[in-house]
Formats: structure tokens, C-alpha cells, sequence
């Protein structure tokens, strides 16, 4: 995502370079979304934020930039995590963004989804699922 769109952001916009793709968190849980912000920029990794699927969605639709990965909760009110995977993989421009479902429901399948990660999760774990997709931004030349 372009530091310009980033009207919910974890970071300051000047930190992140215009072309860096970001991670965009999805979560409606605000200490959920303030520790996997928290964890990824320490990783550098750019990253923004929607509190629920619907704001996500309508977020991306109006970016100029896609995200490079969105980690996205199951559970949430508005648009929960299965329509907008849904929709995603319907929309022409975000069919492709790797989707990665964050769940506490141990059983809980993602058919669609890239990846799956189950809550708790460790902090290792969220780093090397995301780093299967997008490298840090001071790593990558995108």
C-alpha cells in the first residue's frame, strides 16, 4: 500500500517508502491488531490496519496500491473473515493478494485462503508465514 493510503496506519507515514507494499491487518480486536502491527514493523514490515472486513475491502477498493499480504481474522462483525475471502478471490485486482487467516477456532478451514495461522500463535510463526509472501521492505525493491 502507498504511504498516501494509509489512512489507518501503524507507523508514521514518513517511515514507509511510496512503492513498499504493506501488510494489512484485519482485525477487530484493537490489542489483536496493536500486537501484530507491533511485531511486524519490528520485522519492517510497513503496515496497516481495518477493524473489520467491510472497512478492508472498501479500503483496498479505493487504494492505488494493493497490499503485498493481508492477514485477516475469521471473526469479525460487518464482513467477517470468509466474505471478504469470498469477495477477494472474486474481485479482478484482489484475487491475487496472498490472504492469510488468523483464527482462535483450532477446526476452522480456509478454503481459498493461502494460509492459515491459529491463535495464539508465536511471533516466529507470524514472521515466517508473512515472509512466505513479502519480504521486509528494507529487503525488497518492489
Amino acid at each position: 500500500m502507498d504511504a498516501r493510503d494509509l489512512s489507518h496506519d501503524c507507523i508514521s507515514r514518513d517511515m514507509i517508502e511510496p512503492a513498499a507494499k504493506a501488510v494489512l491487518v484485519v482485525d477487530d480486536d484493537p490489542d489483536t491488531r496493536e500486537l501484530l502491527c507491533e511485531l511486524l514493523m519490528r520485522r519492517g514490515y510497513p503496515v496497516a490496519w481495518s477493524e473489520n472486513g467491510l472497512a478492508a475491502f472498501e479500503r483496498i477498493q479505493t487504494s492505488r496500491v494493493l497490499p503485498g499480504v493481508i492477514l485477516l481474522d475469521l471473526v469479525m462483525p460487518l464482513m467477517d473473515g470468509h466474505t471478504f475471502l469470498r469477495r477477494a478471490r472474486e474481485h479482478p485486482l484482489i484475487k491475487k493478494v496472498p490472504i492469510i487467516f488468523t483464527t482462535a477456532d483450532s477446526w476452522a478451514e480456509a478454503p481459498g485462503a493461502d494460509a492459515i495461522l491459529n491463535k495464539p500463535f508465536k511471533p516466529g510463526m507470524l514472521i515466517a508465514t508473512v515472509g512466505r509472501f513479502l519480504k521486509p521492505a528494507e529487503n525488497s525493491r518492489v
